[in-house]
């Protein structure tokens, strides 16, 4: 799921794999052109992951803050749409998904989308140059042309355009996206871009601090359980075993002293720290009336 704009987690077989792409976020862009010079589609891509560009292409600078932008370089731009457009909207988190859901390790997808444009067209949607162009040739377009014209030029209004950027994880490669696939209709932008941040940063067991009473108890916790009790027994059993043959020993001191008051018991070296004499009986003498 996702934590921020730029870190993202998700959890195959109670693992959560950690992503952060956050050193993919240029305030330039990320560059992509269409190599293909000369062709009807010659566009220039600024990609941007994480925050928005904030140095916008000239051609973009009345346009709004963007995660990307594609810019028109083509001899047949008249033919093909705005000369930038925006790719992303900064506002919206990103989602995403593993490339393999049971593979963290060969990439992750990121998706930006920016909203469909439900606002009315005007005249000033159609580019100044383009105007001029027009009132040099000697028309000007109504309202509703206008309209009709900027539907044929703008196949996306009405629908959101969404840009997804497969990073395919490789641990020593970060040279930007390698290629970039548009469909038919110029609304969905697939970015190929093998990376090491397309690679997990880190992984955790999802049952890491969950309380005792609320997991799931599986055969390793058993076998872990059974080792230490094991190992406690083996430990305590001796430990056991000593300390009451200690205490059976000292008893057994105990009691001769008290019932003998010998010097040297436990009863005598007491009764001697406390300055009382110890009086030993002497054998009675034996008078014999024939001496």
């Amino acid at each position: 799921g996702i934590t921020s704009r730029c870190r993202f987690t998700h959890t195959v077989n109670e693992t959560a794999y950690a992503f952060d792409v956050s050193s993919l976020a240029r305030s330039k862009g990320w560059t992509w052109s269409n190599p293909s010079r000369g062709s009807p589609r010659d566009y220039e891509f600024y990609f941007s992951l994480c925050q928005p560009i904030r140095q916008v292409p000239q051609q973009c600078s009345g346009l709004r803050s963007s995660m990307g932008y594609r810019v028109s370089t083509g001899h047949r731009i008249f033919m093909h749409g705005f000369t930038c457009v925006e790719l992303g909207d900064p506002d919206i988190n990103p989602t995403t998904k593993l490339i393999d859901p049971n593979d963290p390790h060969k990439g992750v997808e990121v998706t930006y989308k920016r909203p469909a444009r439900k606002d009315i067209f005007t005249e000033n949607d159609i580019p100044k140059e383009w105007r001029d162009s027009g009132k040099k040739m000697g028309f000007h377009l109504s309202s509703e042309q206008s309209q009709k014209f900027l539907r044929i030029m703008t196949p996306c209004h009405g629908k959101e355009r969404v840009v997804t950027y497969h990073l395919i994880c490789t641990p020593h490669f970060n040279q930007g996206p390698i290629q970039v696939f548009e469909n038919d209709h110029h609304c969905h932008i697939n970015v190929t871009w093998p990376s090491r941040y397309g690679c997990p940063a880190t992984s955790n067991s999802v049952t890491k601090g969950v309380p005792w009473n609320e997991r799931a108890i599986t055969w390793s916790d058993i076998g872990g359980w059974y080792i230490m009790l094991v190992v406690a027994i083996t430990c305590l059993i001796p430990l056991l075993c000593h300390l009451l043959s200690l205490r059976t020993v000292r008893y057994k001191h105990t009691l001769k002293g008290r019932v003998t008051g010998e010097p040297g018991s436990i009863n005598a070296n007491v009764r001697e720290r406390r300055g009382v004499k110890i009086r030993t009986r002497r054998p009675m003498p034996i008078s014999d009336p024939d001496l």
